[in-house]
């Protein structure tokens, strides 16, 4: 069985920000390599269409276009990333050493753990902001670059910089939560059960598996609130929609369409996990 990322953290004391810059190599990784299908999908939140429609669109914008607004996603979940891995294992480290907490099983400090990193993760939700109005195709000549965006986002106040906050810190609590508690288990079942033990880059291939399977789960289960973010950010001005009233008009106007764009967001979240994961265990070796 392989030492948890907490244990990971106590053997490295001379790195205290080992882990940060393992969650920031594993996320600028994915990022570069899935922004294109991660488009299909914000299209298909955006306008509940097919995915046909959605990838006739960006073919109709062209390449030159398909990677508009990378700089603040790879900027965001870089650092998303960095504080996703390293707030887990500064909390988990501290909660371990909690003496009140001694008799807690490690799947609920794992789930404690998991829940203040992914509220950590919120405080970099203006990046996630101007990300989704970098994507929206009418604010292609308002918006020339993300640093336009921001700049404008940023000079209307907090308001408008987190909008759609109450979604976002909705989803990455319990989301971060399910994925540390669940990922240890699942390497533990892996490692001693696993029919590919023993063939050249097995390690690599269970990593991918194990943290691809876990969050496209997890993402599946979340995906109305993603689309719910995504309808409560993608107007500028005006009061803000409330995470309760977007959710009802989306189910009342769309009913089950409002997972459409599911099934490719399983796709890309395999593929995005399965790189995080897989990277983030590679680097062990080097940061």
């Amino acid at each position: 069985m392989r030492p948890t990322t907490g244990d990971l953290g106590g053997q490295h004391e001379g790195h205290p920000y080992r882990e940060y810059a393992r969650g920031a190599s594993a996320s600028a990784s994915n990022i570069v390599l899935t922004f294109p299908i991660n488009k299909v999908v914000f299209r298909q939140q955006l306008a509940g269409c097919a995915m046909t429609s959605a990838v006739g669109q960006l073919a109709r914008e062209g390449l030159v276009n398909l990677y508009r607004g990378l700089t603040m996603p790879l900027l965001a979940r870089s650092i998303q990333m960095a504080l996703m891995f390293g707030v887990y294992d500064n909390a988990h480290s501290v909660l371990v050493d909690t003496r009140f907490l001694g008799g807690t099983s490690p799947f609920v400090l794992s789930l404690m753990a998991g829940c203040v990193s992914g509220t950590a993760e919120a405080v970099l939700m203006p990046f996630e902001r101007v990300q989704t109005l970098m994507q929206i195709e009418r604010f292609h000549s308002r918006f020339e670059t993300s640093h336009v965006a921001f700049r404008y986002v940023a000079t209307q106040g907090l308001g408008e910089m987190y909008r759609g906050w109450s979604a976002i810190l909705l989803r990455n609590g319990p989301s971060s939560a399910l994925f540390f508690a669940c990922r240890e288990p699942m390497y533990a079942h892996m490692d001693t059960q696993s029919a590919i033990t023993g063939i050249p880059y097995a390690k690599a291939a269970c990593d991918f598996i194990a943290g691809g399977f876990l969050g496209a789960s997890i993402s599946t289960i979340t995906y109305p609130l993603n689309v719910a973010k995504v309808q409560m950010q993608c107007t500028l001005g005006g009061p803000p929609k409330t995470l309760h009233s977007t959710v009802r008009t989306l189910f009342k106007e769309r009913g089950r369409d409002v997972f459409k764009g599911g099934s490719v967001n399983f796709v890309r979240s395999l593929l995005s996990w399965g790189i995080v994961n897989a990277v983030y265990e590679i680097t062990a070796d080097y940061l």
